[in-house]
């Protein structure tokens, strides 16, 4: 996902935008009133930050966000980054002097490589300005990512043996008269019938 430009704004206008349609769920024409500029305006930074838009008389951000990550005894092995977590991000990049990724991956107890992607992947170019990055934006796509890849369809439907396709590839491993297809069908007959 490259930079997007957004024109004519300061930046610190467009991040309180953001944050009130984001944070504060508040709906865009809510936003424009207390921005002073036109719906159109807040639809299109919407648009370019990839937050989705609900229509309608209730309309604003389509996404609920959880802020804080709920307490548990050990961490898992993978998670997703929280909006607190992308905070310390832009105030690590804000800071002066600007920290390190390193230095801001330890604050928040990822990899440094997870923070690198993170910035590269929702960056945003203001103006003429080099392309920066903002949480609320960030937290918005990463959202609509996630909503996506979570209504794919998953490889297997059936959770036992997945009959489905993966049994069509073991059949024709089966039909091969290498030893590795005798091995696949005799693991097929233990497992599967």
């Amino acid at each position: 996902m490259g930079t997007k430009l957004i024109y004519r704004m300061p930046s610190t206008v467009i991040d309180e935008a953001l944050r009130m349609l984001v944070i504060e769920r508040l709906p865009v024409q809510a936003i424009a009133a207390v921005m002073g500029v036109g719906i159109t305006s807040v639809k299109r930074w919407a648009s370019c930050w990839g937050i989705p838009l609900r229509k309608g008389k209730y309309g604003g951000m389509a996404i609920t966000i959880v802020h804080h990550r709920q307490a548990v005894l050990k961490r898992p092995a993978y998670h997703r980054l929280t909006f607190d977590d992308r905070i310390t991000i832009q105030a690590g990049l804000q800071s002066n002097p600007p920290l390190s990724v390193r230095a801001i991956a330890a604050q928040i107890g990822v990899s440094h490589s997870t923070v690198s992607r993170e910035i590269t992947r929702h960056r945003v170019a203001f103006g003429v300005q080099e392309p920066r990055y903002s949480a609320a934006g960030a937290h918005g796509r990463a959202l609509v990512m996630q909503a996506h890849k979570e209504h794919r369809r998953k490889r297997l439907d059936d959770p036992g043996c997945g009959r489905m396709s993966s049994m069509r590839s073991m059949t024709n491993i089966r039909r091969s008269r290498s030893p590795v297809g005798s091995v696949v069908s005799f693991l097929i007959g233990r497992i599967c019938m």
